[in-house]
């Protein structure tokens, strides 16, 4: 079996949770599905419900032998808070602002 790329090893990556990739590229998936990693359905343009094989789950595991696995990000999020106040209410009842910003929350561990 041939060990994929890293790009093809971050693609499995999405799917080895067992979750459907949708709308996949024609050009994305056919290397996949020639050689046995994906299963998928044509609806033109793209292919839908994009699953993982078995021998994907094989070139997923030789992908970590390989690359080693991905570092897990950091433990914060980013919400949508009022300009004004930083409430989280999408129309802000305090100050009745409707502009909002992206903000950088820690997560709790």
């Amino acid at each position: 079996m041939r060990a994929p790329t890293e790009n093809q090893y971050r693609s499995l990556l999405s799917l080895g949770s067992a979750s459907a990739g949708l709308s996949w590229s024609k050009r994305k998936t056919e290397p996949f599905l020639r050689r046995g990693w994906v299963t998928a359905e044509w609806e033109a343009p793209f292919y839908q419900w994009v699953r993982i094989t078995a021998e994907g789950l094989r070139a997923l595991a030789e992908g970590v032998e390989r690359y080693g696995l991905p570092e897990l990000g950091p433990h914060a999020s980013r919400a949508r808070v009022c300009s004004n106040c930083k409430s989280t209410m999408r129309a802000c009842a305090n100050c009745g602002c409707r502009s909002y910003r992206w903000e950088t929350l820690e997560a709790f561990q």
